[in-house]
């Protein structure tokens, strides 16, 4: 005579086996997603490539060590830099540039743009290249910083209605409008 399971515990065998595999999946994911850390020490590191760290476990930002860097991998291994030692960082997809905190860089061009969380609100800041001072992004400070180009200061006057959101994008081209009227006022150079 042929034993059977009963009915119910087929189907919980078969759901331990179904949550069995989800659980190695997701640790196959989690392996395959852990951080990758790229240092630079200078902007223009960018370009030519940076000190590349895999396998991160933790990251540290003025922690524990206050002005460092702490990186720790999954194999134990510890790197510290001095944050002054270091212009910035991309983590995964995100381009972040050190400063009093370190900011997110969401557009590279003519005008570069930051993005930071604040405690009740998302903050951009902007900097005229990517080793400039880095200023709030609002109309005094995009001022102060280009007091001097006329033409840029004019174009922003005529195109962007203050105080219209300084990040609205062309629907067109997808460009942040800032932008499109810094390149239109420098286009004859």
């Amino acid at each position: 005579m042929k034993h059977t399971e009963p009915k119910t515990l087929q189907v919980l065998r078969a759901w331990s086996m179904i949550a069995i595999i989800m659980c190695l999946f997701a640790n196959f994911t989690y392996g395959q997603s852990l951080l990758q850390i790229t240092i630079y020490k200078k902007s223009r590191d960018i370009k030519n490539g940076g000190y590349v760290i895999d396998s991160i476990k933790k990251l540290r930002i003025n922690e524990p060590y206050a002005g460092c860097v702490s990186i720790t991998t999954i194999r134990g291994k510890t790197y510290i830099y001095n944050k002054d030692s270091i212009w910035g960082y991309k983590i995964n997809d995100g381009l972040y540039r050190m400063a009093n905190t370190d900011i997110k860089i969401i557009v590279v061009d003519d005008i570069i743009i930051y993005h930071a969380r604040g405690p009740k609100e998302d903050i951009y800041f902007f900097s005229r290249n990517l080793n400039s001072r880095i200023y709030n992004l609002n109309r005094y400070n995009i001022h102060r910083a280009y007091k001097s180009d006329t033409a840029f200061l004019k174009g922003l006057k005529q195109n962007l209605k203050w105080p219209e959101n300084i990040l609205k994008k062309d629907n067109k081209t997808g460009q942040f409008k800032i932008i499109e009227i810094y390149k239109q006022t420098h286009a004859h150079n």
